[in-house]
């Protein structure tokens, strides 16, 4: 990337770097629908367009993960992490199908399909691939830790019709990754990394669009600079977000093995705080949970549950509706799930 432009979300929480915006390009190669879809997530993300079903699903098929990393409540002992989702139910391939007819017809766009778990671990996952775009979904998601992503399935996701594939990795120090993503393969995921961007030159493929992020962490922050100097050169386009907490109190490990604990900051949230998700998007559990946002706070706001109303019936309820006009007033009405999450994000690497 010779140049680089930087975008900055509603929340300031993540800043994505990049020669040409991401979504301008996909559109240039999607075509006038995608552009159509692009003016109404943006209307939206100011609350001037409210649709009358989410124009973007996280789907969340498992609850689950192969790695236990330090800013993930997969980091927590069992006892704890049941309070975050359960293993025990799964959206299967008929709830997933059921979800994306539902999206037919309306200002579905964009699917996502993760949650709190690594979605290449589920094998039906390019099932579900290959029906939403049937159904006409045309922006689809992969947020992977690359620890999966071998030669198969860089392929199959080559073939796919996915248009964007976000890797997390934190570091280009090994023992800086490993000390943030517990469990991991540093060799091996960078060369899963660097097969599937030589293999997608190779093909000739523009699509997926590939973001490499990395989480500002207390251990990081020394090599953060080098690590968005060196993606900007060979992705699409680098993510570096601020850190959200998911308790009250988290330990991170550092790369020297010494720990340090941090406290969420109890100062009140700026008074224009605002969130425009619950305008554009919902992410819905294993367990059929729809929550209103992708935040860790919005995972335990329930709005309803896909297994005993429709989606349509969730998102234009009374309960969602006032949810999301709280959210438009001035001043808003925050919940306050809405302001431990405005609370919960802590920029490790301010001066």
């Amino acid at each position: 990337m010779a140049d680089k432009s930087q975008h900055r979300d509603l929340l300031s929480v993540t800043t994505l770097e990049f020669e040409r915006d991401p979504a301008q390009v996909l559109a240039e190669i999607k075509g006038p629908a995608f552009r159509e879809y692009r003016k109404k997530w943006d209307a939206a993300n100011v609350f001037a367009y409210e649709p009358d079903f989410p124009i973007h699903l996280n789907l969340e098929t498992y609850f689950g993960c192969i790695l236990k990393c330090v800013m993930c409540p997969h980091s927590l002992p069992p006892q704890q992490r049941a309070a975050w989702g359960t293993s025990a139910k799964r959206l299967d391939a008929d709830a997933v199908r059921d979800i994306l007819d539902q999206g037919r017809g309306t200002d579905l766009a964009a699917v996502n399909f993760g949650g709190i778990n690594e979605p290449l671990v589920d094998a039906s996952l390019f099932d579900h691939i290959d029906y939403a775009a049937s159904v006409g979904v045309m922006d689809i998601f992969l947020c992977s830790n690359a620890v999966l992503l071998d030669r198969e399935a860089a392929e199959r996701i080559l073939h796919s019709p996915v248009t964007r594939l976000e890797i997390s990795l934190d570091s280009l120090d090994k023992d800086t990754y490993l000390s943030i993503r517990c469990g991991s393969d540093f060799d091996k995921v960078m060369e899963n990394i660097d097969y599937f961007l030589r293999r997608k030159k190779e093909l000739g493929r523009r699509l997926p669009l590939v973001r490499i992020s990395a989480v500002k962490l207390p251990g990081n922050k020394e090599s953060m600079t080098d690590f968005a100097a060196y993606w900007q050169k060979r992705v699409d386009y680098v993510a570096i977000q601020n850190c959200m907490l998911f308790q009250q109190e988290q330990t991170f490990t550092l790369p020297d093995g010494s720990s340090l604990a941090v406290a969420r900051p109890t100062a009140a949230p700026d008074p224009s705080f605002r969130c425009s998700q619950s305008w554009q998007l919902v992410t819905i559990r294993s367990n059929g949970d729809v929550a209103p946002c992708c935040g860790w706070e919005g995972m335990h706001l329930v709005m309803g549950n896909i297994f005993d109303n429709s989606i349509k019936d969730v998102w234009n309820g009374q309960k969602f509706a006032t949810f999301r006009q709280n959210h438009k007033m001035e001043p808003p009405r925050l919940h306050p799930r809405c302001v431990a999450c405005a609370q919960s994000i802590v920029d490790f690497h301010a001066p």
